[in-house]
């Protein structure tokens, strides 16, 4: 799980989002490599940086299994089962990707990560 507490406006949240797309670009190299399979099934780099920004306005936590749903919200199934079967998949290599991403903000803070899948941002 990744959650945030984020400036919005001003110069920190112009800051606080750059550094934050850094730091989503890292996690993403590290995950496509080991993920290549992924990242050929559009859960690529264009699709992180414009949906865990968003997520993380909206409701501020990112789990692997919101950003699975997220990932088959872009595809249009016709049969349920297989787009649950795909999300369940999916979020177990997700997992990779929001633990690459508490990494990065443990790097920029220069603290270890904790183990649990949560993301925080840098001073929060």
């Amino acid at each position: 799980m990744f959650h945030v507490n984020q400036p919005s406006t001003g110069p920190s949240g112009i800051l606080y989002r750059r550094e934050q797309r850094q730091a989503i670009r890292r996690a993403y190299a590290r995950f496509a490599r080991l993920h290549p399979d992924c990242a050929v099934c559009l859960f690529d780099e264009t699709f992180v940086l414009r949906v865990v920004p968003t997520l993380l306005e909206g409701q501020r936590t990112i789990t692997p299994q919101t950003l699975a749903v997220a990932w088959s919200e872009q595809l249009h199934y016709a049969d349920e089962t297989l787009r649950r079967q795909h999300i369940a998949e999916l979020a177990q290599a997700a997992a990779d990707f929001v633990d690459a991403l508490a990494q990065e903000q443990s790097h920029q803070a220069g603290t270890t990560p904790s183990g649990r899948r949560v993301f925080s941002p840098i001073g929060h």
